[in-house]
């Protein structure tokens, strides 16, 4: 079945507020479906309505909450199961950023979410993972945050041996290096580091060499496989990963979210073959403290593992892609 011109003209004028977005102006329901994929794409679509409809999830804009409307509102927020068309989300068009610098893309869309900033191991909202990306970058994604598994005090005895002195802060150490399977990396022409695939032991090892002889001297920091695969089921098992175009505007930063992807499934088998492949990046970014109750000690801003963006499919069983 399909809509004619006349019934979608006479769906607008009964009930405009619910129906012209959706048969109106540049929709996909105005385009010639020649083609198979617009026709796979309708199609789709027309499954994934009628099935919230059935389970009793809003899909019309009339029943939502205006949390997508073009001044964003703080007091709005999705109470109930609602389903938003990716539509509604391009048409904003360009939002002014929430926070400056790097985290601002992520902060607005969960803003618009009505995602409440924390630092919880769980996933953002509904299940799913969120996080955000500028399209005219191509960074490393962080995944997760997890301190090596073994030994106690690691970040303590990271930082005693291979940390160097803070520039101005004597007795205070710093510990910033990117790490990959395969060769050594080398860190202020002293140290190689690298991390190797124990699969016997069922851990990821952290290993260190000097330099310039490239002889192990230190194997004794690793991650479990079951702590790695903790952290994927537990904060990544659904991701929805967002890219907007990015404007600067009197030095405010402006985002267009423009499609999005989501993947589900990702498997600790799918990991370690990223990391035997160097697909992989560990980031270890260890301080210390410089004032308060802690100054000197160390301080932890996440041991990041990280991938590129276009990688996330071969970490996940299952991929879909939004415009």
């Amino acid at each position: 079945y399909r809509l004619t011109g006349r019934a979608k003209l006479l769906l607008c004028e009964e009930n405009p507020g619910r129906f012209s977005f959706y048969l109106t102006g540049a929709v996909d329901t105005n385009h010639i479906r020649s083609e198979i994929t617009r026709r796979l794409r309708l199609h789709r679509i027309a499954e994934t309505t009628i099935t919230m409809m059935n389970a009793g999830i809003s899909v019309f804009r009339d029943e939502q909450p205006a949390v997508f409307a073009p001044v964003w509102d703080e007091t709005i927020h999705i109470r109930s199961p609602s389903f938003f068309n990716s539509r509604e989300i391009k048409e904003l068009g360009f939002v002014k950023s929430k926070r400056p610098y790097s985290t601002g893309i992520g902060k607005t869309f969960e803003d618009y979410l009505g995602v409440t900033e924390n630092n919880e191991i769980g996933p953002d909202f509904a299940g799913f993972e969120v996080v955000s990306k500028r399209t005219q970058t191509s960074t490393f994604l962080s995944l997760f945050t997890k301190s090596p598994s073994h030994p106690r005090s690691v970040n303590t005895i990271l930082l005693e041996r291979y940390g160097e002195e803070y520039e101005g802060y004597p007795g205070m150490r710093k510990l910033h290096t990117s790490v990959f399977a395969g060769k050594f990396n080398t860190y202020r022409n002293a140290y190689g580091f690298r991390i190797v695939n124990d699969t016997q032991g069922k851990k990821i090892v952290l290993e260190v060499s000097s330099l310039p002889e490239m002889e192990v001297i230190d194997s004794s920091v690793y991650w479990t496989y079951y702590d790695l695969e903790q952290c994927l089921l537990t904060k990544l098992k659904a991701l929805f990963f967002v890219y907007a175009d990015s404007d600067m505007r009197d030095g405010t930063e402006y985002f267009h979210y423009t499609q999005a992807d989501i993947y589900l499934d990702p498997s600790l088998e799918n990991l370690l073959k990223l990391i035997d492949r160097g697909r992989l990046m560990i980031d270890i970014r260890i301080g210390s403290y410089k004032t308060g109750k802690m100054k000197g000690k160390p301080h932890d801003h996440g041991t990041g593992f990280r991938i590129r963006p276009e990688d996330l499919s071969l970490l996940y069983e299952h991929h879909l892609h939004i415009d």
